[in-house]
């Protein structure tokens, strides 16, 4: 990421901005920004369309990638970043 741009996520605001939104990212380094979605207290339904909205003051460059983790049949954590876990099966 190059530049200073902020990333705000909504599953309600077709266009999340810094006013709308259920999410917004937490400078984690110089280099990216994280935002955290979890089913801890098995409680929230994370399926369905996640939007996305970046902003930024200044000219600003950045990549975006999901990462999704989900505990398989035998109790592991299987990763799937920038993948569809749906996919293959």
């Amino acid at each position: 990421m190059h530049g200073d741009a902020d990333l705000f996520v909504s599953k309600k605001h077709a266009y999340p901005n810094r006013m709308d939104y259920e999410k917004n990212s937490v400078k984690t380094s110089d280099s990216y920004d994280l935002i955290f979605y979890d089913n801890a207290n098995g409680k929230n339904d994370l399926t369905g369309t996640y939007y996305l909205g970046v902003y930024s003051y200044q000219y600003s460059t950045y990549s975006i990638v999901a990462n999704v983790e989900r505990v398989n049949s035998e109790g592991k954590v299987v990763s799937y970043l920038g993948l569809n876990p749906d996919e293959g099966k």
